[in-house]
C-alpha cells in the first residue's frame, strides 16, 4: 500500500519546496484573487450515514475500511483506508480507495474527538476511476472518535468530508465509517501540550528565537474560499512588503509546508491539530520535521489580521547534526498573496 506522499519526504530542498506550491496550486485549481475582508466562521454541517462520495459525477459508496501500521524511516504512523469493494486488509478486488493518514498525537489518542482538517487524501489507484489522484487541504475535515487505537482487530470510527471543486467538476465526499485495525501499531505518543511561554527551539545543535511570523492569505476562486496557505516562523524581522523574498534569503526558518486549514468557513479554533514541519537553518537545508501538532487560538482572516496559536515539534529522530525541538505560542501577521 502506497503512504500519504506528505510524509513520505526526509529532506525537501528549497527549490523542490517552490516546485511543489506550484504543483499543488495547480492541483486545487488556486487563483489569486482579492477576497473578502472580515470573513466568519461557518459551522461545517455534520453528515450522516456511512461515507459515499460523488467525484466528477460518477456516485461511490465505500463498502469496507481498515487501518494499517505505516513506518516511514523511524516515523511511525497509520494509514486508514477506505475501499468502494469489499476486501479487508487490502486483499481482494481493485476497487477505488481512499487512503489518508493517521497521527498518535498528544497522549496517542490520534487526535480524537474533535474535527480537524485533514492535509491530503490519496485516491487509488490513481486515475483509474476519476481524473484526479489527490485531493489537498483545506477542503477535508476528518473526525475520529474517542478511545481508537492501532491494536489489532480493534476499530477506529469516524468521519470523513470534503468538498472541492476544479476544472468545473465537482469532487464531494461525507459520511460516518468503521475501520478494522490489520495490524498492531507502535505510534509513538506525543507530549500532551502545554504553556510554554514564547516560540522558541533548536535544531542540529543551533537554537531559534520566533521574532516574527507572517502567514500568506490566499483566495480560491473556484471553490469560493478564503485560507491560509503558509505559515513562516523567523528569527528576524519581516513584514508584508519583503515576506516574499524572505522566504528564500532570511534563515533560519521554520515553517509549515502544507496548508494550515484555516478558512472562512471553519477556523479550528482550539482544535489540536497534526501537522508537519520544515526547518531550514541555511539557504537549502530544508529537512522535515514529523511529529508535531498546532493549535488556532484566534485568527483575523483579513489582509493584516492575526493569527495567534500555540505549536510543538519534537521529531525521534531528526539528522545526523542532532535533535530538533520546537514549542511555544506566537502571533502572526497575515499578509495578501
Amino acid at each position: 500500500m502506497r503512504s500519504v506522499v506528505a510524509f513520505g519526504m526526509a529532506l525537501v530542498s528549497i527549490c523542490a519546496a517552490c516546485q511543489k506550491k506550484q504543483e499543488l496550486a495547480a492541483a486545487s485549481g488556486v487563483q489569486k484573487s482579492n477576497p473578502p475582508t472580515g470573513a466568519k466562521s461557518i459551522e461545517a454541517p455534520k453528515p450522516s450515514g456511512p461515507f459515499s462520495a460523488t467525484l466528477a459525477g460518477t456516485h461511490f459508496v465505500f463498502k469496507s475500511a481498515w487501518v494499517k501500521p505505516e513506518r516511514i524511516n523511524t516515523y511511525e504512523m497509520a494509514t486508514l483506508v477506505l475501499s468502494a469493494g469489499t476486501q479487508s486488509c487490502g486483499g481482494g478486488d481493485d476497487a477505488l480507495r481512499i487512503e489518508l493518514t493517521l497521527h498518535a498525537g498528544p497522549g496517542g489518542r490520534l487526535f480524537a474527538g474533535d474535527p480537524y482538517p485533514l492535509d491530503m487524501i490519496q485516491l487509488e489507484p490513481p486515475k483509474k476511476f476519476v481524473d484526479i489522484y489527490r485531493i489537498m487541504s483545506p477542503y477535508l475535515e476528518l473526525q475520529l472518535d474517542k478511545g481508537a487505537t492501532i491494536t489489532k482487530g480493534e476499530h477506529v470510527k469516524g468521519r470523513l468530508e470534503f468538498d472541492f471543486r476544479q476544472g468545473g467538476k465537482a469532487y464531494q465526499g461525507s459520511g460516518t465509517f468503521d475501520a478494522l485495525v490489520c495490524e498492531t501499531g507502535t505510534l509513538v505518543a506525543l507530549a500532551e501540550p502545554k504553556d510554554t511561554g514564547p516560540l522558541v527551539g533548536s535544531a542540529g545543535g543551533g537554537t531559534f528565537v520566533a521574532k516574527n511570523a507572517i502567514a500568506t492569505l490566499r483566495h480560491d476562486e473556484q471553490n469560493n474560499i478564503d485560507y491560509i496557505d503558509d505559515l513562516s516562523f523567523y528569527s528576524s524581522e519581516v513584514t508584508c512588503a519583503d515576506a516574499d523574498t524572505a522566504k528564500t534569503t532570511r534563515r533560519p526558518r521554520l515553517l509549515l509546508p502544507h496548508r494550515l486549514g484555516v478558512t472562512s468557513r471553519r477556523q479550528y479554533l482550539g482544535t489540536t491539530i497534526p501537522m508537519v514541519f520544515s526547518y531550514a537553518a541555511a539557504a537549502d537545508d530544508y529537512v522535515q520535521l514529523d511529529e508535531g501538532w498546532i493549535r488556532i487560538d484566534a485568527v483575523e482572516l483579513r489582509a493584516g489580521g492575526t493569527l495567534k496559536g500555540a505549536l510543538s515539534v519534537e521529531p525521534k529522530s531528526f539528522s545526523s547534526a542532532g535533535k530538533a525541538k520546537f514549542a511555544g505560542s506566537f502571533s502572526a501577521t497575515i499578509c495578501q498573496d
